[in-house]
């Protein structure tokens, strides 16, 4: 009986958990019906087939009894669980994806779409009024692309004026018309090229797109448009009109001679095409010296200089390989004044002029291409030639005359000439002149700290040495006191180097060498070495102006035994401490009146064979 009972217990049990188990089904099933026939998706009812759901769930229902049956049967054959039926779907799974894996490595990469993932691309843009494609993705040129070794010429009309870049076969490289000699931007150069030759639109409007009124885009003959017109190497040539900005200022309306189309071009041509040439030319005045050229003083020989109007010229020579200069001197002095006189002239203010003139730019182009040709007749050989010079009204307009300031020289054979106005102030106060180059045919605006020369005087060039020849060069010193002192001395020098001898003709005083008397005899022609060396210590000091009121207090005459002379006076004024002297009557310095007293002092203590120290001061 208890065993009985006991699996009949264990019926109940098993029953009771088959009944929850339908239940939870049931619940389930119930759930699923309600999503799949009511709700958002109670639309597709009519579009769901539900047979083989219900079939699987009673063939579940019935094998999950069925399993139970047999379970008490153990002869009874093995039944297929759901785990096998998964793992038999997954091994179906995977061996279609590999299937299509291969498919796409194996047709992928000729292009075709496998999965159909690709994006669609767009139908390419077609016109057929001359427009050609660019490079990229729907890119149009408004005609062909013509790049820069392609290029003969670009002429360009805008409201700036007209100019014309061409090539040229002799030099391989690009000039501007009238001002071949300037130098110009190579990277603006680079964007006209560009703006010229690759005519890229953003927007095309042809006639029946567009209003018809062609002032609303700034193109119509009215408007007066720019243009440009190109011209290849092969001697075809486009030309298009450029109109006004977009609205937004970003753009710039367009038109291709003889096709009724507006174009929407890139704002570049503003800097470039729309540009005005004077921003890219640099209005260089002198011949341009390249910046490795470190033998321009060997290469000038000559500099001409109209440092005031109404005054002489000044000549400066380089005389470094002057024979007769080293002759005369006998250290070498690079630079000579030749006009008006022959005076040595300061090395140092000389090279300072190089800083200033060579490779002359000024700071805005004014004029370019302003000369002109006329047929002129030689009585000689009775035929015309052609003459060019610049229009005169130019000049007289910006108060250039050639017989104002002006700068002339030649660096190894060419020529360098710039004509100045006088000097003049802008409304900010700032000076400047007009300077005119007819080599480099430009009118510019130059301020005056670039040109101070301008405002030097031939004294400012002279050497502020006051004696500056070797003393085997020397023929006579003579020195004549204006005071009341009235002293004068006058040193005769011939011989050279050891055999040099001296002889004072006012006291009839003779120095000669003073050989074999000791080391402690004082040696009389060394003695006046050293009161030479005194006179090459006096040097000028700072520029004064020539004082009003001065009296002479001293001369000096220097020359040389080939008859060249310096002859220099010292003035006082109202200055104890200082006195003005001039070189060959030309003046601007001012020396230590205690120099001047010490050579006079010097010259007494030769004559009385007393020691002389060229460093001691005056005492």
């Amino acid at each position: 009986m208890d065993e009985n009972k006991s699996l009949t217990d264990e019926n109940s049990q098993d029953i009771q958990s088959e009944s929850t188990a339908n239940e939870d089904t049931s619940r389930n099933e119930s759930e699923l019906h309600s999503i799949l026939y009511s709700g958002e998706y109670s639309e597709y009812r009519d579009d769901l087939d539900l047979s083989e759901l219900e079939e699987e769930k009673k063939n579940d229902r019935l094998s999950t009894f069925s399993e139970k049956e047999k379970d008490t049967k153990k002869d009874s054959k093995p039944i297929k669980t759901g785990t096998k039926k998964r793992k038999t779907a997954i091994i179906a799974l995977a061996c279609a994806f590999a299937v299509l894996i291969a498919m796409y490595l194996v047709l992928g990469p000729v292009g075709l779409d496998v999965f159909g993932f690709k994006e669609k691309e767009e139908a390419p843009i077609v016109y057929t009024t001359g427009e050609v494609p660019g490079s990229g993705k729907n890119v149009w040129l408004i005609f062909e692309h013509i790049e820069r070794n392609n290029i003969q010429s670009i002429e360009v009309h805008n409201e700036h004026g007209t100019y014309t870049a061409y090539y040229s076969p002799a030099s391989d490289s690009f000039h501007f018309l009238g001002a071949e000699a300037l130098i110009y931007d190579q990277e603006m150069f680079s964007y006209l090229v560009v703006s010229a030759g690759y005519t890229v639109f953003t927007e095309r409007l042809p006639k029946g797109e567009r209003s018809d009124d062609l002032s609303e885009y700034g193109l119509s003959p009215d408007d007066d448009p720019a243009y440009y017109i190109i011209t290849t190497r092969d001697g075809k040539t486009h030309k298009l009109y450029i109109g006004s900005p977009t609205l937004d200022e970003d753009q710039y309306y367009a038109m291709y001679e003889g096709r009724d189309i507006v174009y929407v071009l890139e704002k570049s041509v503003k800097t470039s095409l729309l540009a005005d040439i004077r921003d890219l030319l640099t209005p260089t005045l002198t011949y341009p010296i390249t910046s490795q050229s470190n033998d321009y003083y060997t290469k000038i020989p000559q500099i001409y200089l109209t440092l005031e109007r109404d005054e002489p010229y000044l000549l400066i020579e380089y005389t470094r390989n002057d024979t007769s200069t080293e002759e005369t001197f006998g250290v070498t002095i690079p630079y000579m004044i030749k006009y008006p006189e022959n005076i040595p002239a300061s090395t140092e203010q000389t090279t300072s002029l190089f800083q200033y003139i060579l490779n002359m730019t000024g700071d805005e182009l004014i004029e370019y291409d302003i000369l002109y040709s006329y047929e002129e007749f030689d009585e000689d050989t009775g035929e015309y030639y052609t003459q060019t010079d610049v229009m005169p009204e130019v000049l007289l307009k910006h108060g250039i005359t050639r017989a104002d300031k002006a700068l002339i020289y030649y660096y190894d054979g060419y020529p360098s000439i710039v004509y100045f106005s006088d000097k003049r102030t802008d409304e900010d106060g700032a000076e400047y002149y007009f300077a005119w180059s007819p080599i480099m045919s430009v009118l510019t605006k130059i301020s005056a700290e670039k040109v101070p020369f301008l405002q030097w005087r031939k004294v400012d060039f002279i050497d502020k040495a006051v004696f500056n020849a070797h003393i085997d060069k020397v023929g006579s010193i003579e020195l004549t006191d204006k005071t009341s002192q009235g002293k004068h001395f006058i040193f005769e020098l011939t011989g050279k180097g050891e055999e040099l001898k001296v002889h004072e003709t006012v006291s009839d005083t003779y120095l000669s060498p003073n050989k074999g008397s000791g080391s402690d005899a004082l040696d009389p022609v060394y003695n006046f070495r050293q009161f030479y060396k005194s006179a090459l210590f006096l040097s000028a000091g700072d520029e004064m102006e020539m004082p009003e009121d001065m009296t002479l207090i001293a001369q000096i005459k220097m020359t040389t035994r080939n008859g060249y002379e310096m002859n220099y006076e010292f003035f006082s004024y109202s200055s104890d401490q200082r006195c003005y002297y001039t070189i060959n009557g030309e003046g601007r310095f001012y020396v230590k009146r205690s120099k001047v007293q010490k050579l006079f002092s010097d010259a007494q203590r030769v004559i009385d064979v007393l020691p002389v120290d060229p460093e001691a001061d005056y005492s």
